[in-house]
């Protein structure tokens, strides 16, 4: 079975790169995506080791990304409550905007809105 998806989007916040306690690097990073005019969904992605350093080097809130990846489900309970939430394992990303540019959207996006975790894009 084949499950890819590709999508461009904004960086909704800068990335955020960890380490297992293994030492791999992992990056975590959202993206929003226009589906439709005025609609924008927004996805939760991970990175690992190059690729997750790469991101990190190079992109920032306001950056423009494409992104094939598959959707990966996690389940996980907590006080004796179930949760669960799909993520997008990143494969493959392409850098579609200059790190002077990511910087001006980002720059413009904190200007035009109060709350930083709702950006437009």
């Amino acid at each position: 079975m084949i499950n890819k998806s590709i999508q461009i989007g904004n960086m909704v916040r800068d990335p955020e790169l960890k380490h297992t306690q293994a030492g791999k690097a992992i990056c975590n990073f959202s993206l929003a995506v226009n589906q439709a005019k005025d609609q924008v969904s927004y996805f939760d992605y991970a990175a690992w080791e190059k690729t997750a350093e790469l991101i990190v080097q190079y992109c920032k809130k306001g950056s423009k990304v494409c992104v094939e990846s598959r959707p990966e489900q996690q389940r996980w309970e907590k006080d004796g409550t179930k949760h669960s939430k799909v993520i997008f394992i990143v494969d493959r990303i392409e850098f579609l905007s200059s790190k002077e540019s990511s910087d001006k959207a980002a720059d413009q996006v904190q200007q035009e809105f109060s709350d930083p975790d709702e950006v437009p894009f």
